[in-house]
């Protein structure tokens, strides 16, 4: 649909910006002056359709798509403002819809990974707003300042107020009274005081300013009772750079917590789950806030309630700079979660290379396990980081060590079809017949699977060929069991003894028919299978196809 918008609208511009979705103006209708990524799909317009253009924003942000309306970049192009503020001023009646809230529809927008609070999010909390609250949270603040301007007094409510938090425009906080922003400060949008938006957008010089009417900066949200240090320590407002004149957000994230600090914000109150300023820094990656939190104070091991430490989350996220300056500044290296899982087992599940070496190196425990008995290099076998197997074989790994039911790392390595991985662990000493407490081999968990080239490795380092289950289930009987043709063939072909039975006397073709994999039979047949502990003759075995089709 948009490739048939694109071509319609390169030869009728003027029809395009009267009728084209509003949406697709968002995304692929540009001015010649903006800035635009290099799509072909975008369709550059003269300034000779600003009006028409102007003209149509105009119109559409009085609807439910008024988002596509504000977040259309061209909004911010000062001749289109021209055209809305003439339109204010020919039609003044329409200055009371700008502030009426109205249900919004919402389009996907791309998603902001380390976001703890995105500007879309936070309009996003109410179901209703207004289309004057979106252009002031957005940061059209000429265009916004405009309107409060034009409007009477009365409309200058705590709904405003939240969205202006949400700029941290300072002229348009001073179209509030005093008075009102003491009141204001008491009422919240959502889940937010006022004081928890600024700093969590990171609007530091507005914090300031709210900071003078002696609000108190330790003040929590109501429902996960997070801080503001907490809200500004966790945020980030990358995606409004362009809007804040060129100042970093991490420049902005550090100045609003060097504010709060100089104010005696508790740098070590937690959220209602545990979770520190500290700790939702460390998890983010946010290597220069973390530094500067250390620098004034805060507490290394403070945990989750579930036990998890910064280093823990840092770790688990794969975040090396940050892991490296915890670790410089004494953080405990072993510091587990409530079911035992150290910084180095999450690190190793995760696939972080980096940081396991940079753990190792520190003094990890290589063999600290879960509380279930998992290791770093059972949690690396399972995901198949072979990189991080080798590391940790290298440096001393017990290779053999077990967890609950018996299950070493060659077993999970085994059931996973990580050939690499088995190599390493055989070369290194792994049992290869060893029987868990289930009577289970390394083999017969690859040929359950159907992992053929595992079960190669496995033969070929002198794995018993029809050493099986506690109840005598063979590696070729659960093979045939799950209809894994190849990893049949390969058993036969190996010396899989064909009419193995189990303890209930069931035979490897038994399990292949009674699961329907008919082209398991066959190969069966083709190869001696008995049925009924006969061996089959030819007419028998024509018998049988027959039946089988």
């Amino acid at each position: 649909m948009e490739v048939t918008t694109f071509v319609f609208g390169t030869d009728y511009p003027v029809d395009l910006v009267n009728y084209a979705d509003i949406g697709f103006l968002r995304r692929k209708v540009k001015l010649e002056t903006c800035f635009v990524q290099n799509d072909p799909l975008t369709i550059h317009l003269s300034n000779k359709y600003i009006l028409s253009l102007g003209n149509r924003l105009f119109s559409d942000i009085f609807g439910e798509r008024l988002l596509d309306v504000v977040l259309n970049p061209c909004l911010r192009n000062k001749k289109v403002i021209e055209v809305f503020t003439k339109e204010i001023d020919d039609h003044p009646e329409k200055l009371k819809m700008l502030a009426e809230r109205k249900e919004l529809e919402i389009e996907q927008q791309q998603a902001y990974k380390n976001l703890l609070l995105s500007k879309l999010a936070f309009v996003s909390l109410e179901n209703e707003i207004s289309p004057l609250f979106a252009l002031i949270v957005f940061c059209h603040t000429d265009l916004s300042l405009y309107c409060l301007k034009q409007m009477n007094s009365e409309l200058l409510d705590s709904y405003l107020f939240s969205a202006v938090c949400c700029n941290g425009s300072i002229d348009l906080l001073n179209m509030f009274s005093k008075e009102h922003v003491k009141k204001f400060l008491t009422n919240r949008w959502k889940l937010f005081y006022p004081l928890h938006i600024v700093s969590v957008f990171h609007n530091c010089e507005m914090l300031c300013e709210l900071i003078r009417f002696s609000v108190d900066v330790n003040l929590q949200t109501d429902e996960d009772k997070s801080s503001s240090l907490i809200l500004a320590a966790g945020n980030d407002t990358t995606e409004n750079e362009e809007y804040q004149q060129g100042f970093l957000s991490e420049f902005r994230r550090n100045k609003t917590i060097e504010v709060l600090l100089s104010e005696n914000a508790d740098i070590n109150l937690r959220r209602k789950d545990g979770a520190s300023p500290l700790y939702v820094a460390c998890q983010r990656g946010y290597s220069s806030t973390v530094q500067l939190l250390l620098q004034k104070g805060a507490d290394t091991n403070l945990c989750m309630k579930y036990g998890a430490g910064p280093l823990f989350s840092a770790s688990e996220n794969g975040h090396y700079n940050t892991v490296q300056i915890l670790l410089s500044m004494g953080t405990d290296i072993n510091l587990c979660s409530r079911y035992g899982a150290p910084p180095l087992y999450v690190a190793s599940l995760n696939g972080h290379s980096d940081i396991v070496t940079l753990l190792l190196n520190s003094g990890a425990d290589i063999n600290l396990c879960m509380e279930d008995g998992d290791s770093p290099l059972y949690a690396a076998c399972l995901n198949g980081h072979h990189r991080i197997v080798q590391l940790l074989v290298d440096k001393g790994a017990d290779i053999n060590l077990f967890k609950r039911y018996s299950e070493n790392p060659l077993f999970i390595a085994s059931r996973k079809g990580h050939d690499s991985i088995v190599e390493i662990l055989v070369n290194n000493g792994a049992n290869i017949n060893y029987l868990n407490e289930f009577e289970v081999t390394p083999l017969y968990l690859a040929c359950q699977n159907g992992h053929t080239s595992t079960v190669q490795v496995l033969l070929n380092r002198g794995a018993t060929i029809n050493l099986g289950k506690r109840n005598k289930e063979s590696p070729l009987y659960v093979a045939c069991k799950n209809g894994h043709d190849s990893t049949v063939q390969l058993l036969l072909k190996n010396g899989a003894s064909v009419n193995l039975l189990t303890s209930k006397g069931e035979s490897p073709i038994d399990a292949a028919y009674a699961n329907g994999h008919r082209s398991t039979v066959q190969l069966i047949l083709n190869n001696g299978g008995i049925i009924n502990n006969c061996i089959i003759t030819d007419m028998f075995y024509k018998n049988w196809l027959q039946y089988m089709r």
